[in-house]
């Protein structure tokens, strides 16, 4: 399989053996129980999305099972050509061809969809990661695969796991690896777990999700239920994040709030207070491009601190707020954030680099909020890219052109 991996300082994408496989369901299994659990019926219209093993196990399965018409959609020739010789009678490839313009026009809407290509992650943390002049303190371990936001299918499972198999969906805690025995965690303060496995955090320590396939332990994962796709469950880990800045500053219904940088992080905040009932939400962004998502999430205000002063602007054209909320990680950014605030107001700083295991209630809440669809984080997705398109998103991430882009690896 491929996989992003870190060598030194520079990115390759390397072949890399599959992870050591457990006891568990083989792809044969997963594809049935993708086709049985659907509901398909004979004689119906099926669209496969991607015809990697599980793709070409799926069509197969149909063509098995008596449907009248299956489409497989994949931009590989040589795999479209695999998946006509085993059933398909017809195959797109999405990247010529728009096929939400095609169905309905072209050809009949399917009754089932199967979608096979694969799991999720984030890019814009990586580059901070492992940058030499990232902001964040963690240091990723040489020739380790990145990439600690992410979602994906269980594809097997090892003896003795129990409440997960093969074909369910999860969103991964990266450090979701409290010991859950100390005293600071029977009292229900996990995130002040006295034995948390730092080294292990996904992505950093241990193997992440920029691969077609990771092995990873089972309390690592929170289930998905059926409403939040897999494209929301790699934004769980930075809402998470959000949340937890928002809840712990002691933030209250009808005051008003600042918050520094519109990046994801910031972004997610705005949202977060909106939603929470805030009176007026002003950020600071110095990004065109990011004032204008703010204000489409729900800013009130947006200032260019670069051209206007916030010190000055701040108890004298605007009030003053209650809280302020850090989200850049520029150095100068809390020292504005805490000048700009009454001397009875409350700073908070929701960065991306935090306390081991620092939002592990905020993680299921988060899940709940994306499953009630009480946040859409769509908007906030600039792009979604393949393996090979890593690096220059990390460079369209650090030349501000994207507020976040999402890896789906190939087979």
């Amino acid at each position: 399989m491929r996989a992003l991996v870190l060598n030194g300082d520079k990115f390759a994408v390397e072949e890399r053996p599959m992870p050591e496989p457990d006891v568990g369901e083989r792809p044969i299994s997963i594809a049935l129980r993708g086709v049985s659990r659907s509901g398909f019926g004979v004689g119906q219209r099926t669209v496969v999305i991607g015809a990697g093993p599980i793709g070409l196990l799926t069509t197969m399965l149909l063509r098995h099972g008596g449907a009248s018409d299956i489409t497989v959609i994949e931009p590989s020739e040589m795999r479209r050509t695999k998946a006509e010789e085993v059933g398909a009678d017809l195959t797109i490839n999405p990247f010529d061809d728009d096929p939400t313009a095609i169905f309905g026009a072209d050809i009949d809407m399917p009754d089932n969809v199967f979608e096979c290509s694969g799991a999720y992650t984030a890019v814009d943390t990586a580059v901070d990661i492992v940058r030499p002049h990232g902001r964040c303190s963690w240091q990723v371990r040489d020739g380790v695969v990145i990439g600690h936001e992410f979602a994906g299918e269980v594809v097997s499972v090892g003896p003795g796991v129990e409440g997960w198999r093969a074909g369910d969906r999860a969103a991964v805690h990266p450090k979701g690896n409290v010991c859950g025995v100390c005293p600071e965690c029977r009292d229900g303060l996990s995130n002040l777990c006295s034995a948390p496995d730092i080294g292990g955090t996904a992505g950093i320590g241990s193997n992440g999700g920029m691969a077609a396939y990771v092995s990873i332990p089972a309390g690592k994962l929170r289930s998905l239920p059926d409403e939040v796709s897999l494209l929301e469950g790699a934004w769980v880990e930075p809402i998470a994040v959000a949340l937890r800045g928002v809840s712990r500053s002691g933030f209250k219904v009808g005051r008003r709030a600042v918050v520094v940088g519109a990046g994801p992080i910031g972004l997610l905040t705005v949202m977060h207070l909106r939603l929470g009932g805030a009176s007026q939400i002003t950020v600071l962004e110095p990004s065109e491009m990011r004032r204008a998502k703010a204000e489409e999430l729900g800013a009130d205000i947006t200032i260019n601190p670069i051209t206007d002063d916030p010190t000055e602007i701040f108890g004298n054209d605007i009030e003053r707020p209650d809280y302020a909320f850090e989200c850049s990680a520029a150095p100068s950014a809390l020292d504005t954030a805490v000048e700009i605030l009454p001397h009875n107001g409350t700073p908070g700083a929701a960065r991306r680099c935090d306390i081991p295991d620092h939002y592990v209630e905020e993680f299921d809440i988060a899940i709940r909020l994306l499953a009630r669809k009480a946040l859409d984080v769509q908007p906030l997705t600039s792009d979604v890219v393949g393996l090979e398109g890593v690096l220059d998103a990390m460079e369209r991430l650090e030349q501000g052109k994207a507020i976040k882009i999402l890896v789906q690896p190939n087979d």
